[in-house]
């Protein structure tokens, strides 16, 4: 694999990967809007969990993410995944960098060892000749995308239900009619592993070739104060979940100072909010000192690359530039009708 850079020439690669899988979609007047997890409802979307489809696409990513790190001067003891979408990359980056991987349930920090696959397993996995790598929850995320990773094959995560923004997806990532794939389970018990099985080959005309169960993942039960850890997560918008897992981070005793993200679309909202001059989204609380952030691609650079794609007509690739060039000034209106 060519060696990976931080900066424009990673920024134009993981753009071109975007464009390539159309991952960067826009809904025109006449159609219905995207509903975005912040509750606007935008014509734009980008589905980077479609970047974990493509074995290259997804270590590109990973390793931009380290030579980001390293470039900074970075040496975290662990590396935070945000629930869920950042949790994929995220693992990626632990098992590069041989750090342990934290994930928040809600309640507690679960962890993972840098290295979750069994050689001998992956042996018997090769012979099935799968063409994709299918986690069942949030938990078995970490181990899925390090066997996907070793195998060189495309990585989803499947949902429990459809959720209620974005595309509205079952299945984050990209699969195809006829694919053969490994279902890596997890606690949830055979009977729903064999519906989500059922409904996978039903809805999506894919075939299970193999399912096993991963060993739960640890829960910290001793202090973490003083370890330094580095959140990773999939997208930059409004800031809020991403904010939020630095706040928890801190709550533990972390020393979280570092948030990175593989695309971001800049807004003032979410910039304030690292900063901690403002609320986090929805929450009554604030980051009591700054936190910086960046990102392996910026709208501006993927929007140069859909200009010379010629991905969408100029006038459209217009649009997009003003709906998101005007996107502050309409969220604080959004959120001040919000409240009355």
């Amino acid at each position: 694999m060519k060696k990976i850079l931080t900066g424009i020439w990673l920024a134009r690669q993981i753009a071109k990967f975007m464009l390539l899988i159309k991952a960067t979609t826009y809904r025109l007047s006449d159609e219905k809007p995207y509903l975005w997890a912040c509750g606007m409802f935008m014509r734009i979307y980008n589905d980077n969990r479609m970047l974990l489809g493509n074995f290259l696409h997804r270590m590109t990513v990973a390793r931009g993410f380290v030579s980001m790190i390293k470039k900074k001067g970075i040496n975290p003891d662990f590396i935070i995944g945000t629930m869920t979408s950042g949790i994929a990359p995220a693992g990626s980056v632990a098992m590069l960098m041989n750090k342990k991987l934290l994930v928040h349930n809600g309640e507690f920090y679960l962890v993972y060892n840098p290295k979750l696959w069994d050689k001998d397993y992956l042996k018997k996995l090769k012979s099935y000749s799968p063409d994709l790598v299918i986690s069942s929850s949030p938990t078995t995320i970490p181990a899925g995308v390090q066997y996907a990773n070793k195998l060189k094959l495309p990585f989803a995560y499947a949902r429990k239900e459809i959720k209620n923004h974005g595309k509205g997806q079952l299945v984050e990532g990209i699969v195809k009619p006829g694919m053969k794939f490994i279902l890596v389970t997890g606690a949830e018990g055979a009977e729903e592993s064999n519906l989500l099985m059922e409904r996978l080959e039903k809805e999506f005309g894919i075939f299970c070739v193999n399912s096993f169960e991963v060993e739960s993942p640890q829960v910290f039960n001793y202090n973490l104060k003083g370890k330094k850890a580095v959140v990773i997560e999939d997208l930059f918008s409004t800031g809020g979940s991403s904010a939020y897992e630095v706040y928890k981070a801190r709550l533990e005793g972390l020393i979280c100072d570092y948030c990175f993200s593989i695309f971001s679309y800049g807004f003032s909202c979410l910039k304030k909010q690292f900063l901690g001059k403002t609320n986090i989204s929805n929450k009554e609380v604030r980051l009591s000192k700054p936190c910086k952030i960046d990102s392996l691609l910026k709208f501006p650079i993927l929007v140069g690359e859909m200009r010379k794609a010629r991905t969408y007509p100029p006038t459209v690739i217009n649009e997009m530039e003003e709906e998101i060039n005007t996107f502050d000034e309409r969220y604080q209106k959004f959120l001040k009708m919000k409240t009355l």
